[in-house]
């Protein structure tokens, strides 16, 4: 009875786009429930197959990077049509960034408090690191707070956080800030500034909740980490209030 039970749970979970795979011990200790689980694979030679099919929940990066690889994430579930179109699933939509862009569709829920908590891990041998810049890009509308705004910059010789594989047991570290934004968004045709009477506060919300995100992306510089394992729990966080 209790084998039929697994069975169903995981039908259901993978109709709905939810892991529920068990992981080694060293990733999952101290986290548990459904989650999105993405693996972030280094290889030494590119790849030239095409990489678009909707089950997938891995993306090639360069072993060794000279120029950095990049892998978007978007909320719009349909770009063909006017605004965010937000979906309720994780889907690679293609997950070769050894030659080009990879591009990762996540939930998202405009103006909610929809959310997830990120957490990753360095895996296989030991030895090798990637260094990650998290940019992103709003319309003219939106006014950043100084958090939010230096995550979205380009560092010069920096990055937002880094994932290293170093001997002994893997370092799970949490990674949920790159995917939180806050700010205003100014209301006004025209514009008059941020905040005033009708704008809108944003504050720690899953990036892709607002609407005038243009873009957001991970310039990935990796430098011999053969695999990060990247995880996505549900919750609720971050406001939005109109003024």
């Amino acid at each position: 009875m209790r084998l039929r039970l697994l069975c169903l749970i995981a039908v259901i979970a993978a109709a709905i786009g939810i892991d529920v795979t068990p992981a080694p011990a060293q990733v999952g200790k101290g986290l548990s429930g459904p989650h999105y689980e993405l693996n972030i694979i280094g290889v030494p030679k590119g790849k030239s197959a095409t990489m678009t099919d909707s089950n997938r929940h891995v993306i090639f990066v360069p072993l060794e990077t000279v120029n950095k690889a990049k892998i978007s994430v978007t909320g719009d579930s349909d770009p063909l049509t006017p605004g965010t179109q937000c979906g309720d699933k994780f889907q690679v939509l293609d997950g070769n960034a050894t030659a080009g862009e990879a591009l990762l569709l996540v939930p998202c829920e405009i103006g909610g408090t929809l959310s997830f908590n990120v957490y990753a891990v360095g895996l296989g041998t030991p030895g090798g690191n990637a260094q990650v810049d998290a940019l992103c890009l709003f319309d003219s509308t939106v006014t950043l707070d100084p958090a939010t705004q230096d995550l979205c910059g380009v560092a010069l010789g920096g990055f937002d956080f880094e994932v290293n594989r170093e001997a002994g047991k893997p370092r799970r570290q949490d990674i949920s800030s790159v995917f939180r934004a806050s700010g205003c968004i100014d209301t006004d045709v025209p514009a008059n500034g941020c905040p005033d009477t009708g704008d809108v506060l944003f504050s720690n919300v899953w990036i892709f909740n607002v609407e005038q995100l243009l873009s957001y992306y991970w310039e990935y510089d990796n430098n011999g980490l053969k695999l990060m394992k990247v995880r996505f729990y549900q919750t609720e966080s971050g406001s939005f209030i109109v003024q």
